[in-house]
């Protein structure tokens, strides 16, 4: 086990050494990850959103035998 710590202490120095590597680490963890996740959500948000104020159209056959029905849908907002 002695030689598993010794092993790790020097991978672990060699790691912090390489700049490159340890910047990346700890941005695109802590920092990365997240703002690609909210912008993930955010976007697919802003299609709901869109998606929901658009009006809806339902194509109908004789609607002129249904005058309640289309009055109905006419006042939540669905186009018949």
């Amino acid at each position: 086990m002695k030689g598993l710590g010794v092993v790790f202490r020097k991978e672990l120095k060699e790691a912090l050494r390489d700049r490159r590597a340890a910047l990346s680490a700890l941005l695109l963890g802590p920092l990365g990850m997240p703002l690609l996740s909210g912008g993930v959500v955010f976007l697919v948000a802003e299609d709901r959103v869109e998606e929901a104020s658009s009006t809806l159209s339902v194509p109908m056959v004789g609607a002129l035998a249904v005058p309640r029905l289309v009055t109905q849908l006419e006042a939540n907002g669905i186009e018949p």
